[in-house]
């Protein structure tokens, strides 16, 4: 360096945004709707989506009830009462088609209602993995949209 220089710093190093958790994103999504409280019956495939309830600030209320099915009755109640979706979250396979009744009450009810599914993963999908099974088709007659996230940076715009 020469006399008279000044030595300019470097640059730092850009710092690299940590992947999105799927379940702060749909947590995150859901209370911005004024959503306050999540109703479901443990399950292992939605385990990031009570991980984002139990981390978020202030958490997530979670409500957990004997059946998927009165998960969903719950959230419409919460729905229709107070004009803001109702949430309810249920695991992949049964704990999804144990809730078919209730999503069809909501729906012919027009109420307010986000019921959230878990899925096997996409790597394990088409070898008979644990509750495998292809929900949006049987949904899709009964709901005002169904679908299948893949990206846990997609999730939070999907509750949305």
């Amino acid at each position: 360096m020469n006399q008279g220089q000044q030595q300019v710093p470097a640059e730092p190093a850009a710092a690299v945004a940590p992947p999105a958790h799927g379940g702060a994103c749909g947590v995150a999504a859901a209370r911005a709707h004024g959503v306050t409280t999540m109703f479901t019956l443990s399950g292992g495939h939605v385990f990031p989506l009570y991980d984002g309830a139990v981390r978020a600030d202030p958490p997530m209320r979670i409500l957990d009830v004997r059946h998927e099915q009165t998960a969903v009755f719950a959230a419409e109640a919460t729905g229709r009462l107070t004009r803001s979706p109702g949430l309810a979250v249920l695991t992949a396979g049964p704990g999804v088609t144990n809730g078919i009744s209730a999503i069809t009450t909501a729906h012919f009810n027009g109420s307010p209602v986000v019921v959230l599914g878990g899925r096997a993963p996409d790597y394990r999908w088409g070898s008979g993995s644990l509750q495998e099974f292809d929900h949006p088709a049987l949904l899709a007659p009964i709901t005002k949209r169904a679908w299948t996230e893949h990206a846990p940076d997609g999730v939070g715009g999907a509750v949305d």
